[in-house]
């Protein structure tokens, strides 16, 4: 895989979880679902510990972003570095990067 499976949460409410679910597949695979994402400046951070507490970074990350007044262009995403493949049960060491698509400022300022 060239990819990494990631969520995208389809809604801004935090008390509502609604996601549309990553996988990334072979270039030759041509099915009716497959979708390509375009390549995207983000504002990220990264989060240990079980998936539970994911909603904690996503809403840490929310509030970053309000408070600073950044523009975002798209759905937060969750996307999973470590997890039971390579960690096991062991959640306390799972990774997940959490991000946000937002407008290129470096592109905007030229």
């Amino acid at each position: 895989m060239v990819g990494r499976m990631f969520t995208m949460r389809m809604t801004p409410e935090p008390g509502i979880l609604d996601l549309m679910c990553c996988i990334p597949v072979e270039e030759r695979f041509d099915g009716p679902e497959r979708v390509e994402f375009a390549e995207t400046s983000a504002l990220c951070i990264y989060y240990r510990g079980p998936y539970e507490g994911t909603g904690d970074a996503v809403r840490a990350l929310a509030a970053y972003v309000r408070e600073h007044g950044v523009q975002t262009t798209g759905p937060f995403r969750s996307i999973y570095l470590e997890g039971p493949p390579n960690r096991g049960e062991n959640s306390g060491d799972y990774i997940t990067q959490v991000a946000v698509p937002v407008k290129d400022l470096r592109r905007a300022q030229r």
